[in-house]
């Protein structure tokens, strides 16, 4: 009996194509269930790779007791640990991501001194730019998320700090 196996991997360009099918935050929700569906995989692949390991030992075993074939295990055991070593990519929090200047600060107070320093309305991605040191789009991405959250909720509040004017931008009080 012939079993195959298959992985299915996905170009940088494949993933970018399917991520630009999620609209703004309309599929927020999406995304992150996606996200998350991902970080299982990676999580669940050591154990896929031991069952793996285990099932090639077992064939081993049977062969070598049918046939006295053997397939030395050294043949598989490499690639099965380049496998085990795949790390997710080190990825900062927008915490992390903060200029040294605002380090110590909540986020909140933070908005609200760039807001009345500048004096004029700004987008979150303004905003974000100022606020924080992101080393690449993805790293700007997830703090602008971040602290757009902060300022729908600055805004919202019985008290608010500042206001929301159109869309995605916001002004002090």
């Amino acid at each position: 009996m012939t079993q195959k196996c298959s992985v299915k991997k996905q170009t940088e360009e494949e993933i970018q194509e399917e991520l630009n099918g999620f609209t703004a935050l309309t599929e927020l929700d999406a995304l992150t269930t996606y996200l998350e569906s991902l970080e299982k995989e990676l999580r669940d692949l050591p154990t896929r790779i031991q069952r793996v390991r285990s099932a090639i030992k077992a064939k081993q075993d049977r062969l070598s007791k049918q046939e006295g074939a053997y397939v030395p295990m050294s043949t598989f055991v490499g690639h099965l640990e380049s496998l085990t070593s795949i790390q997710p990519p080190g990825k900062r929090n927008p915490t992390e991501m903060l200029r040294d200047e605002y380090k110590g600060m909540k986020l909140g107070d933070i908005a609200a001194k760039v807001l009345s320093d500048k004096q004029s309305p700004m987008t979150t991605t303004e905003l974000s730019r100022i606020i924080y040191n992101a080393e690449s789009d993805d790293e700007l991405g997830r703090a602008r998320n971040s602290l757009s959250t902060e300022l729908r909720a600055g805004a919202k509040a019985r008290n608010p700090r500042w206001r929301k004017i159109g869309r995605y931008a916001y002004a002090s009080l």
